[in-house]
């Protein structure tokens, strides 16, 4: 299972909560496992901390009291005449599921003439890429570049 925390669109303020709950869970829970941040604004802000765990007790401890939005109560140390007191982040539990491994060979790519600026060449080539995955019927598109065999690469990857 893995824990977002966020700060949204929140001021820095709000990105330090995210420092100082992800603190706050790792000392009262100590098998998490950070998997990823996104630094914020200032130093220990972070917009979001991505965080693994694998004990099934401290799963039912995190989805009975600290899903949801959770309010940290305190002066903002960067703004100390601002009067809010009250700052918000978000935590959510993400499920992680077994599911098949991507099979490349599964893919049914087509090409089609790309849309957009590129002028008379854009027109005459069939360099965009359409790419199926058969067993779920998933589909991207790709023309960002010039070449069928590049957009094929890049319609993989995505």
């Amino acid at each position: 299972m893995f824990i977002q925390i966020s700060s949204g669109q929140g001021p820095v303020e709000c990105q330090r909560v995210v420092w100082l709950l992800y603190k706050k869970l790792i000392s009262q829970f100590t098998d998490l496992e950070l998997v990823d941040c996104e630094n914020g604004f200032d130093k220990n802000c972070y917009k979001s901390m991505t965080l693994l765990c694998k004990d099934e007790e401290v799963i039912a401890e995190l989805k009975e009291n600290w899903q949801g939005s959770i309010q940290w109560r305190g002066q903002s140390p960067f703004r100390p005449a601002h009067k809010r007191k009250n700052w918000f982040v978000k935590v959510s539990l993400i499920s992680v599921e077994k599911s098949e491994l991507f099979d490349p060979s599964k893919v049914e790519f087509s090409a089609f003439r790309g849309g957009g600026p590129g002028g008379q060449h854009v027109n005459k080539t069939s360099t965009a890429i359409r790419a199926v995955y058969l067993p779920s019927g998933e589909a991207v598109t790709c023309s960002d570049q010039r070449s069928q065999f590049q957009n094929r690469q890049v319609a993989l990857l995505r």
